[in-house]
């Protein structure tokens, strides 16, 4: 074998400029095609909202008022992070919350509410409360 084949080898550049055209076109296409789907989504507004696990004394409309949803807010808006602190901080019968963003426009609202470790009977009422494990009514 001739040394000069070897060397001739060696000597081709790592990319032809034809390489480097279409990976600048490419990324010059997924960066447009992402900034439209971030302002297509940007105009977009919740849509439905619905509240899964729910077995407290709260109505899917007291949890979705005290989340602040409202129908005309923008989707890509929405924080669920400070949904869920809100929602354990207002409502005293709920263990956990998770707030899910679905697309198109749909928020779902996960929620585990505490359960009764004590049951109290009042004596003269004959009325029984529940107590859980902070001892709230």
């Amino acid at each position: 074998m001739d040394i000069n084949k070897k060397i001739k080898i060696f000597n081709k550049p790592l990319f032809s400029l034809k390489h480097v055209f279409i990976a600048i076109t490419a990324i010059i296409v997924a960066v447009t095609l992402l900034t439209a789907v971030n302002v297509i989504f940007s105009f977009v507004t919740v849509g439905d909202v619905e509240v899964v696990g729910i077995h407290s004394p709260y109505s899917r409309l007291d949890i979705i008022r005290a989340a602040g949803i409202k129908g005309s807010d923008f989707w890509l808006g929405i924080d669920a992070n400070e949904i869920e602190d809100k929602l354990l901080t207002d409502m005293k019968y709920l263990k956990s919350a998770e707030i899910e963003k679905k697309l198109p426009n749909k928020i779902i609202i996960r929620l585990e509410s505490k359960s009764p470790r004590w049951y109290i009977d009042i004596k003269d009422t004959g009325e029984k409360m529940a107590l859980d494990g902070d001892l709230c009514v």
